[in-house]
């Protein structure tokens, strides 16, 4: 039966595009009605001098869209250009609905700079909020009118500007068509996954891992551990090894008996939609989490130690607020802090501990590799393969407390590590080397041409004005 679908390029990441309409091939080679819509024209609002624009004009994003228009011709794919007004000062008007959705969307975009997940729009400076609402009312408005007007069945986009892939994604939900995601599931950004819901919703997550694991070939224990010990082994080994130089040494202090590492993660991402099912645990509060434990930890014994999340040179703010929060909290439970900003190695800690917690950060992989007693106290994409160490509640704690809390098998992590490994669908048209050359179909496009011929372009016009 025939579909309707439109494929959306948000603005934004210049390689997505080239996957957008790698998907819309396959969608087309299956029979659909396939619509095509990049909304990269957007950029051009934000650069208001002529300069920046003539820069915009020539560049590789602007160019790739020269590329993939010619693919849509050739490959029967319906291609639309979006009508931006020319002035940038439109007037918005939101409704109550997505006003939520608008706010939940820059709380989690600027977030990073106040080191809180909720940050509200009296927070952020007013040109940047008015200049963002800007942009996802257009795209808000782009998408349902030509929803509207072919009659859209489907829509399909990928990860861009937060704020213009929330619009797209709500203007899809509030129209009650299904809306699929594309998000790069590695580091690489070359394997992406199709998501229904939402990349943080943690039950798509978990039915993603166990379909790949299910599929997997009788390899699939051997490429696994391999992942994991290329990953991690070496860095891990190095870090526990008695040679290894610590640049500031962690020495406990004599009334230690027990230690407990807490370790929190950043907060500062999470779903812009409120109903994408992400932790249920604590009120989906780390905070909340790590006043609980600390106040059944003393009962048993341990001393607890809070490890801010390091930090680097680009996130001081972040460092500064978190190192305040968790200061606070430190202060209020009677356990001890350590500045994100300290050289004192995560690792050397979690081996000088007898329990390591974690609310949902990373370092409870870690934790297990390195063979140390690890006590989980919210849900995450790896939580589901540790459930005798999952403390959700508070007498959760207690019963892991009153014995031994488990060290995890590694090989419970083998569902988890083979999703990094291989995780999404494997984009058969396109790649993009190291040196950002594109390739389509194996064959580079020449963009060194592109690049000559829009000069000539610009040279012939000024030739003209002059």
């Amino acid at each position: 039966m025939l579909v309707k679908h439109l494929v959306v390029v948000p603005d934004g990441n210049p390689v997505f595009p080239i996957w957008s309409i790698e998907y819309a091939l396959k969608l087309a080679s299956e029979g659909n009605e396939v619509h095509f819509l990049n909304l990269q024209e957007l950029n051009a609002f934000i650069f208001r001098r002529k300069f920046k624009k003539a820069i915009f004009a020539i560049s590789r994003k602007n160019k790739t869209s020269d590329i993939l228009s010619k693919l849509c011709k050739d490959n029967g794919i319906f291609e639309h250009k979006a009508d931006f007004p020319k002035a940038s000062n439109v007037q918005i008007s939101l409704t109550s609905e997505n006003e939520k959705t608008f706010k939940l969307a820059m709380s989690s975009k600027y977030g990073a700079k106040f080191g809180s997940r909720y940050v509200s729009l009296d927070e952020i400076p007013i040109e940047t909020v008015k200049s963002e609402r800007m942009f996802f009312d257009m795209a808000y408005q782009t998408i349902q009118n030509l929803v509207d007007a072919l009659k859209i069945e489907r829509l399909t986009t990928v990860n861009g500007r937060l704020i213009v892939s929330a619009a797209i994604v709500a203007a899809a939900r509030n129209l009650e068509i299904p809306v699929q995601l594309l998000e790069s599931v590695n580091l690489a950004g070359d394997r992406y996954h199709i998501f229904d819901r939402s990349p943080h919703d943690l039950r798509e997550m978990s039915e993603a891992h166990q379909i790949l694991w299910s599929t997997a070939g009788d390899f699939r224990e051997v490429e696994s551990q391999g992942y994991l010990d290329n990953r991690y082994g070496e860095r891990l080994r190095a870090q526990i090894s008695k040679e290894y130089d610590f640049s500031e040494q962690f020495d406990l202090k004599s009334h230690h008996q027990k230690l407990a590492s807490f370790f929190p993660t950043t907060e500062t991402e999470f779903p812009v939609f409120s109903d994408f099912y992400t932790t249920s645990t604590f009120q989906a509060s780390q905070q909340n989490a790590f006043k609980a434990f600390t106040k059944v930890a003393k009962d048993f014994g341990f001393d607890v130690i809070v490890r801010a999340h390091p930090q680097n040179s680009d996130f001081q703010n972040v460092e500064i607020s978190e190192d305040a929060i968790w200061r606070s909290l430190c202060s209020e439970t009677g356990a001890e802090f350590i500045s994100a900003s300290s050289r004192i190695n995560s690792y050397d800690l979690v081996n000088k501990s007898d329990l390591c917690v974690t609310y949902c950060s990373s370092i409870g992989i870690e934790a297990v590799l390195m063979g140390k007693p690890l006590l989980i106290l919210g849900e995450s994409d790896y939580s589901e393969y540790m459930p005798k160490n999952q403390g959700f509640t508070v007498e959760g704690i207690k019963k892991i407390l009153e014995t031994d809390v488990p060290v995890i098998p590694v090989s419970n992590l083998y569902p988890w590590a083979l999703w990094q490994l291989k995780g999404g669908i494997a984009l058969r048209l396109f790649a993009v080397d190291p040196g950002w050359k594109l390739n389509f179909d194996g064959k580079r496009v020449d963009q060194a041409r592109v690049w000559y011929q829009s000069l000539k372009d610009i040279a012939q016009k000024l030739r003209i004005h002059n």
